[in-house]
């Protein structure tokens, strides 16, 4: 079966579009902090629920709090822990602690 390239490049622009939101089941402050990560870490997409960078080196699993870091490379692992420390903190401020 041959797909014309219009539908190819639309599966792929939803899927980008699924990678920036965040699956459905996701919570406010997971899709927030893959936003916030995104920003200095552009190597990143959603794996189900899980935030991950492409090259293996950190995993944030829900809850998405600094313990839920896990990752193969010390250095990212630390860094990201930093990022989720300060991101939550701003939510808090931002949102109440309802959603985090």
């Amino acid at each position: 079966a041959v797909v014309s390239t219009q539908s190819t490049g639309a599966i792929s622009e939803k899927e980008e579009a699924i990678n920036r939101v965040g699956p459905k089941d996701v919570s406010l402050a997971g899709r927030e902090l893959f936003k916030v990560i995104n920003k200095t870490y552009t190597n990143l997409e959603w794996r189900g629920n899980v935030i991950q960078g492409l090259d293996g080196d950190f995993f944030v699993h829900p809850p998405y709090k600094s313990n839920d870091v896990k990752g193969n490379t010390e250095d990212a692992v630390a860094r990201i822990k930093k990022v989720v420390d300060k991101f939550h903190q701003d939510f808090v401020k931002k949102h109440g602690a309802g959603d985090s």
